[in-house]
């Protein structure tokens, strides 16, 4: 019985886990929006373009960015899942 228990108490944690992982990430990933929604607002891109910024140079920043921001939380769960195991 003891043994079902503990099987059953692991299952249960292995289960909250991947629950909590798919709500991080979801939350991750629509953190990003928010960025794309002020931009939109802000018309971030229209301003660029006006300042002689060359359209290659503004898409090279803004992926080098969103790289960067995603870089850094994808580290940490990879790192918290290389702790766990």
């Amino acid at each position: 019985e003891s043994e079902a228990r503990t099987r059953d108490t692991q299952q249960l944690g292995q289960f909250l886990l991947t629950v909590c992982v798919s709500m991080a990430a979801a939350v991750l990933s629509a953190a990003f929006v928010v960025f794309l929604v002020r931009e939109r607002i802000t018309k971030a891109k229209h301003v660029q373009m006006v300042s002689g910024v060359s359209i290659e140079a503004f898409w090279f920043a803004t992926y080098a960015w969103d790289i960067a921001n995603f870089t850094v939380p994808s580290i940490a769960i990879i790192t918290a899942f290389a702790a766990y195991d």
